[in-house]
């Protein structure tokens, strides 16, 4: 089983860190592309600055762990465990969370844009200032949750459900508001209006 004990900024290529067993570790600076940590655990770490390129996280688990100015693009945490794991302005670009358990996780800014969601449940999360821009939220659950300041702009929300959410302040242009449940859901005027628009309604003050 190989160490993450390298020095910061050097770049780790293509390396199998699968089984891996770091929890409660504390890692700053660290870059991997291509790597594979399947089923490694990393519970109640702390990442700082680093940066994960085009690699695997299957199975992993990644329970209350926190990121912190990460960046983490084009990777995959299918199946992996990220219950209250909490993500604070990092950049997750293109990479997919296919059969994670995301419960209790919380975003605060960074971009998201164009992740794959798809399926996910988030009950009462708190995702602020977030660019979602062009993420497939298809068929997700997001209800009794805070999404405020959020870029949705071009987001795939088919079959997804906002029930009881708090929409205020986040950009909604380009959503198929036909195609989720918006019952309940707390929106400021300008969205009332976009919603307006989106179905059909001329609007006249």
């Amino acid at each position: 089983m190989e160490e993450l004990d390298f020095p910061a900024g050097e770049e780790q290529a293509g390396r199998d860190f699968s089984g891996f067993s770091g929890e409660g570790g504390r890692y700053q600076g660290l870059r991997f592309v291509g790597c594979r940590f399947n089923g490694a655990d990393f519970s109640e770490a702390s990442f700082f600055q680093c940066s994960f390129e085009t690699c695997k996280f299957t199975g992993a688990r990644f329970n209350a762990a926190r990121f912190e100015d990460c960046r983490i693009v084009n990777s995959s945490f299918q199946y992996a465990g990220l219950f209250g794991a909490d993500f604070r302005q990092c950049k997750l670009t293109g990479s997919s969370f296919s059969g994670a358990n995301t419960a209790a996780m919380t975003i605060e800014g960074g971009d998201w844009s164009y992740t794959d969601l798809r399926e996910q449940e988030f009950y009462k999360m708190r995702l602020e200032g977030v660019n979602f821009k062009g993420a497939d939220f298809n068929r997700a659950k997001l209800e009794k949750c805070r999404i405020k300041g959020c870029d949705l702009e071009g987001a795939v929300i088919s079959g997804a459900s906002f029930r009881g959410s708090d929409l205020r302040d986040s950009n909604i242009d380009g959503l198929d508001i036909l195609g989720a449940d918006f019952h309940g859901v707390q929106i400021d005027i300008g969205q009332a209006v976009a919603m307006a628009r989106a179905l059909g309604a001329v609007f006249k003050p």
